[in-house]
């Protein structure tokens, strides 16, 4: 998949714009990685042999999935596949639990949940569940 189909992708699911991503270069990775970058930082990975450089971007296997560090920063501008969520299944949901949602108005598939305006995160959406797909290691279990 190329650096078009992801942005159509991105436009088509999630309502996300090509033009926010249009200060930033983006890097194929190993395992179906892309990873962004301000060019600045592009410019000078050319110079050195970086190992990584930028941020995780998305994951692309088939589909694409949305990194939980992007969906936060950019997750605000989605206009489809967004999911709002209560505080009680905010706080599940950022322990890492899955969710039952009987009517989100979208279609199954990668969904950016939110609680109030912030995007938590991206969740797979199937048959009237999410599932979390927020990493163990950010995950967290916060005292009602």
């Amino acid at each position: 998949m190329n650096r078009e189909q992801i942005f159509s992708y991105l436009e088509e699911r999630f309502g996300l714009d090509k033009g926010l991503f249009k200060d930033y270069e983006f890097l194929e990775g190993a395992k179906g990685r892309v990873f962004m970058a301000t060019k600045d930082v592009s410019n000078v990975s050319k110079a050195v042999k970086a190992v990584i450089v930028g941020l995780l971007f998305c994951r692309v296997n088939g589909s694409v999935k949305l990194s939980g560090n992007i969906t936060q920063l950019f997750g605000n501008n989605a206009t489809k596949s967004v999911v709002n969520i209560s505080e009680l299944e905010a706080r599940k949901f950022i322990g890492g639990e899955d969710l039952d949602v009987p009517d989100t108005g979208t279609t199954d598939g990668y969904v950016i949940v939110k609680y109030k305006n912030y995007p938590l995160g991206i969740g797979l959406l199937k048959e009237s569940a999410i599932k979390n797909m927020i990493p163990k290691a950010k995950r967290t279990n916060l005292v009602a």
